[in-house]
Protein backbone atom coordinates (compact mmCIF):
# COMPACT_ATOMS: atom_id res chain seq x y z
CA UNK A 1 0.00 0.00 0.00
CA UNK A 2 1.30 3.45 -0.85
CA UNK A 3 2.50 5.73 1.93
CA UNK A 4 -0.35 8.12 1.15
CA UNK A 5 -2.79 5.39 2.22
CA UNK A 6 -1.08 4.95 5.61
CA UNK A 7 -1.66 8.43 6.98
CA UNK A 8 -1.45 9.56 10.58
CA UNK A 9 -4.39 11.49 11.90
CA UNK A 10 -3.72 15.06 12.92
CA UNK A 11 -4.71 16.69 16.18
CA UNK A 12 -8.42 17.13 16.69
CA UNK A 13 -10.02 20.41 15.67
CA UNK A 14 -12.88 21.20 17.99
CA UNK A 15 -16.42 21.65 16.78
CA UNK A 16 -19.15 23.52 18.54
CA UNK A 17 -18.04 24.89 21.88
CA UNK A 18 -14.44 25.92 22.15
CA UNK A 19 -12.25 23.12 23.40
CA UNK A 20 -14.85 20.40 22.83
CA UNK A 21 -14.03 17.23 20.92
CA UNK A 22 -16.30 14.60 19.47
CA UNK A 23 -16.36 11.00 20.62
CA UNK A 24 -15.45 9.81 17.13
CA UNK A 25 -12.44 12.13 17.03
CA UNK A 26 -11.22 10.92 20.42
CA UNK A 27 -11.40 7.32 19.19
CA UNK A 28 -9.58 7.95 15.91
CA UNK A 29 -6.55 5.65 15.57
CA UNK A 30 -3.09 7.14 15.14
CA UNK A 31 -2.80 5.45 11.74
CA UNK A 32 -5.59 4.91 9.21
CA UNK A 33 -4.76 2.24 6.66
CA UNK A 34 -6.41 -0.39 4.54
CA UNK A 35 -7.05 -2.67 7.53
CA UNK A 36 -9.06 -0.17 9.55
CA UNK A 37 -10.35 2.40 7.05
CA UNK A 38 -13.90 1.09 6.70
CA UNK A 39 -14.63 0.44 10.41
CA UNK A 40 -13.10 3.79 11.36
CA UNK A 41 -15.15 5.53 8.68
CA UNK A 42 -18.32 3.82 9.94
CA UNK A 43 -17.74 5.07 13.50
CA UNK A 44 -17.14 8.62 12.29
CA UNK A 45 -20.15 8.54 9.97
CA UNK A 46 -22.49 7.28 12.69
CA UNK A 47 -21.67 10.34 14.78
CA UNK A 48 -21.33 12.98 12.10
CA UNK A 49 -24.46 12.06 10.17
CA UNK A 50 -26.46 12.18 13.39
CA UNK A 51 -25.30 15.78 13.87
CA UNK A 52 -26.92 16.95 10.62
CA UNK A 53 -30.18 18.79 11.47
CA UNK A 54 -33.29 16.86 10.56
CA UNK A 55 -35.54 18.13 7.81
CA UNK A 56 -38.39 20.35 8.93
CA UNK A 57 -40.37 19.90 5.72
CA UNK A 58 -41.43 16.79 3.88
CA UNK A 59 -39.38 15.61 0.94
CA UNK A 60 -37.22 12.79 -0.38
CA UNK A 61 -34.98 10.96 2.06
CA UNK A 62 -31.44 12.24 2.48
CA UNK A 63 -28.16 10.34 2.53
CA UNK A 64 -27.82 11.19 6.23
CA UNK A 65 -31.13 9.40 6.86
CA UNK A 66 -30.65 6.37 4.65
CA UNK A 67 -27.00 5.50 5.38
CA UNK A 68 -27.69 4.47 9.04
CA UNK A 69 -30.51 2.21 7.86
CA UNK A 70 -28.34 0.66 5.16
CA UNK A 71 -25.46 0.18 7.63
CA UNK A 72 -27.80 -1.47 10.14
CA UNK A 73 -29.02 -3.85 7.42
CA UNK A 74 -25.40 -4.63 6.55
CA UNK A 75 -24.62 -5.48 10.18
CA UNK A 76 -27.75 -7.61 10.41
CA UNK A 77 -26.72 -9.48 7.28
CA UNK A 78 -23.23 -10.17 8.65
CA UNK A 79 -24.71 -11.47 11.90
CA UNK A 80 -27.22 -13.64 10.02
CA UNK A 81 -24.43 -15.03 7.85
CA UNK A 82 -22.41 -15.97 10.93
CA UNK A 83 -25.40 -17.79 12.45
CA UNK A 84 -26.10 -19.54 9.15
CA UNK A 85 -22.49 -20.74 8.84
CA UNK A 86 -22.60 -22.17 12.35
CA UNK A 87 -25.82 -24.03 11.57
CA UNK A 88 -24.35 -25.28 8.29
CA UNK A 89 -21.42 -26.68 10.22
CA UNK A 90 -23.76 -28.37 12.68
CA UNK A 91 -25.88 -29.77 9.88
CA UNK A 92 -22.83 -31.07 8.05
CA UNK A 93 -21.47 -32.71 11.19
CA UNK A 94 -24.76 -34.50 11.89
CA UNK A 95 -26.09 -35.54 8.48
CA UNK A 96 -23.85 -33.99 5.81
CA UNK A 97 -24.08 -30.69 3.99
CA UNK A 98 -27.02 -31.94 1.93
CA UNK A 99 -28.91 -35.13 1.13
CA UNK A 100 -26.87 -37.10 -1.40
CA UNK A 101 -25.52 -40.56 -2.07
CA UNK A 102 -22.42 -41.93 -3.80
CA UNK A 103 -22.94 -44.47 -6.56
CA UNK A 104 -20.18 -46.67 -7.96
CA UNK A 105 -20.34 -47.03 -11.75
CA UNK A 106 -18.33 -49.77 -13.45
CA UNK A 107 -15.47 -48.36 -15.52
CA UNK A 108 -15.43 -45.00 -13.76
CA UNK A 109 -12.57 -44.09 -11.43
CA UNK A 110 -14.63 -41.91 -9.09
CA UNK A 111 -18.11 -42.56 -7.69
CA UNK A 112 -20.93 -40.32 -8.83
CA UNK A 113 -22.53 -38.09 -6.23
CA UNK A 114 -26.24 -37.61 -6.79
CA UNK A 115 -28.80 -35.66 -4.81
CA UNK A 116 -32.14 -36.46 -6.40
CA UNK A 117 -34.26 -39.50 -7.18
CA UNK A 118 -34.40 -38.43 -10.82
CA UNK A 119 -30.61 -38.49 -11.09
CA UNK A 120 -30.49 -41.97 -9.60
CA UNK A 121 -33.15 -43.29 -12.00
CA UNK A 122 -31.16 -41.91 -14.94
CA UNK A 123 -28.34 -44.33 -14.02
CA UNK A 124 -30.50 -47.47 -14.43
CA UNK A 125 -28.74 -48.58 -17.61
CA UNK A 126 -25.34 -48.25 -15.98
CA UNK A 127 -25.92 -49.81 -12.58
CA UNK A 128 -29.08 -51.90 -12.89
CA UNK A 129 -32.50 -51.71 -11.25
CA UNK A 130 -31.47 -53.36 -7.99
CA UNK A 131 -28.69 -50.85 -7.25
CA UNK A 132 -31.00 -48.02 -8.32
CA UNK A 133 -33.61 -49.18 -5.80
CA UNK A 134 -31.01 -49.37 -3.04
CA UNK A 135 -29.69 -45.92 -3.85
CA UNK A 136 -33.19 -44.42 -3.93
CA UNK A 137 -34.01 -45.94 -0.54
CA UNK A 138 -30.76 -44.62 0.94
CA UNK A 139 -31.37 -41.15 -0.46
CA UNK A 140 -34.91 -41.06 0.98
CA UNK A 141 -33.53 -42.07 4.38
CA UNK A 142 -30.92 -39.30 4.30
CA UNK A 143 -33.51 -36.76 3.13
CA UNK A 144 -35.67 -37.62 6.14
CA UNK A 145 -32.66 -37.29 8.46
CA UNK A 146 -31.64 -33.98 6.91
CA UNK A 147 -35.20 -32.64 7.17
CA UNK A 148 -35.47 -33.68 10.80
CA UNK A 149 -32.21 -31.97 11.80
CA UNK A 150 -33.05 -28.93 9.68
CA UNK A 151 -36.37 -28.49 11.47
CA UNK A 152 -34.72 -28.89 14.85
CA UNK A 153 -31.96 -26.31 14.36
CA UNK A 154 -33.89 -23.92 12.06
CA UNK A 155 -31.31 -23.78 9.29
CA UNK A 156 -33.74 -23.03 6.44
CA UNK A 157 -35.43 -20.22 8.37
CA UNK A 158 -32.07 -18.58 9.06
CA UNK A 159 -31.02 -18.98 5.43
CA UNK A 160 -34.22 -17.34 4.15
CA UNK A 161 -33.92 -14.53 6.69
CA UNK A 162 -30.36 -13.86 5.56
CA UNK A 163 -31.48 -13.70 1.92
CA UNK A 164 -34.26 -11.24 2.80
CA UNK A 165 -31.82 -8.98 4.65
CA UNK A 166 -29.32 -9.24 1.80
CA UNK A 167 -31.98 -8.14 -0.68
CA UNK A 168 -32.99 -5.16 1.47
CA UNK A 169 -29.36 -4.21 2.02
CA UNK A 170 -28.69 -4.30 -1.71
CA UNK A 171 -31.69 -2.12 -2.52
CA UNK A 172 -30.76 0.41 0.16
CA UNK A 173 -27.14 0.52 -1.02
CA UNK A 174 -28.03 1.02 -4.67
CA UNK A 175 -30.44 3.81 -3.80
CA UNK A 176 -27.88 5.44 -1.51
CA UNK A 177 -25.23 5.54 -4.24
CA UNK A 178 -27.41 7.63 -6.58
CA UNK A 179 -28.82 10.02 -3.97
CA UNK A 180 -27.96 13.72 -3.91
CA UNK A 181 -25.49 14.57 -1.11
CA UNK A 182 -25.93 17.88 0.69
CA UNK A 183 -22.96 17.74 3.06
CA UNK A 184 -19.34 16.67 2.83
CA UNK A 185 -19.98 13.88 5.32
CA UNK A 186 -22.73 12.56 3.05
CA UNK A 187 -20.16 12.23 0.25
CA UNK A 188 -18.03 10.21 2.67
CA UNK A 189 -21.08 8.05 3.46
CA UNK A 190 -21.58 7.31 -0.22
CA UNK A 191 -17.91 6.43 -0.65
CA UNK A 192 -18.07 4.13 2.38
CA UNK A 193 -21.17 2.41 1.02
CA UNK A 194 -19.54 1.95 -2.39
CA UNK A 195 -16.46 0.32 -0.87
CA UNK A 196 -18.51 -2.04 1.31
CA UNK A 197 -20.58 -3.08 -1.70
CA UNK A 198 -17.87 -3.23 -4.38
CA UNK A 199 -14.52 -3.75 -2.63
CA UNK A 200 -15.06 -4.65 1.04
CA UNK A 201 -11.49 -5.94 1.48
CA UNK A 202 -10.02 -2.86 -0.24
CA UNK A 203 -7.94 -4.97 -2.59
CA UNK A 204 -8.64 -3.26 -5.92
CA UNK A 205 -5.55 -1.52 -7.24
CA UNK A 206 -6.64 -0.21 -10.63
CA UNK A 207 -7.58 3.46 -10.89
CA UNK A 208 -9.56 5.10 -9.38
CA UNK A 209 -9.84 2.77 -6.35
CA UNK A 210 -6.60 3.81 -4.60
CA UNK A 211 -7.49 7.47 -5.07
CA UNK A 212 -11.00 6.89 -3.72
CA UNK A 213 -9.56 5.20 -0.62
CA UNK A 214 -7.35 8.22 -0.03
CA UNK A 215 -10.34 10.52 -0.54
CA UNK A 216 -12.46 8.70 2.05
CA UNK A 217 -9.57 8.58 4.51
CA UNK A 218 -8.96 12.30 4.17
CA UNK A 219 -12.61 13.30 4.51
CA UNK A 220 -13.19 11.40 7.76
CA UNK A 221 -10.19 12.90 9.53
CA UNK A 222 -10.99 15.44 12.26
CA UNK A 223 -9.48 18.42 10.48
CA UNK A 224 -12.13 18.05 7.77
CA UNK A 225 -15.11 16.80 9.76
CA UNK A 226 -14.76 19.31 12.56
CA UNK A 227 -14.50 22.31 10.30
CA UNK A 228 -17.24 21.40 7.86
CA UNK A 229 -19.74 24.27 7.46
CA UNK A 230 -23.42 23.41 7.06
CA UNK A 231 -23.32 24.17 3.34
CA UNK A 232 -25.84 22.53 1.01
CA UNK A 233 -24.18 21.28 -2.14
CA UNK A 234 -25.67 22.22 -5.48
CA UNK A 235 -28.18 19.73 -6.85
CA UNK A 236 -27.38 17.90 -10.04
CA UNK A 237 -29.18 16.13 -12.85
CA UNK A 238 -32.33 14.07 -12.79
CA UNK A 239 -30.27 11.07 -11.65
CA UNK A 240 -30.68 12.37 -8.11
CA UNK A 241 -34.45 12.22 -8.51
CA UNK A 242 -34.49 8.64 -9.72
CA UNK A 243 -34.35 6.85 -6.33
CA UNK A 244 -36.88 9.00 -4.48
CA UNK A 245 -39.71 6.45 -4.54
CA UNK A 246 -37.38 3.62 -3.49
CA UNK A 247 -35.79 5.71 -0.76
CA UNK A 248 -39.21 6.66 0.60
CA UNK A 249 -40.11 2.98 0.83
CA UNK A 250 -36.83 2.22 2.58
CA UNK A 251 -37.28 5.07 5.06
CA UNK A 252 -40.78 3.90 5.87
CA UNK A 253 -39.32 0.63 7.14
CA UNK A 254 -40.75 -1.51 4.36
CA UNK A 255 -37.43 -3.30 3.85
Amino acid sequence: MADSENSRTLSTISRGKKGSTSCASKKMPYVINRRNLLPVAARVLEERLAEIPRRTVSGPARVSELWPKWWDLHQQRLNAAAVRKNLERQLRDEVGARSEVKIEVAGEAEPRIVGSLKEISALTRLIGKEQVAQARALLRQRQRQWKKVNQRIGYTEVLLAEEDIKTSEGIAGRVLLVMQPYHLVEIAAKLHCMFVMKDPELKLEQDPWPQLRIMLKEIIQPRFMAAEPPVILASHSSASNMPFQQSDVLMSGAV
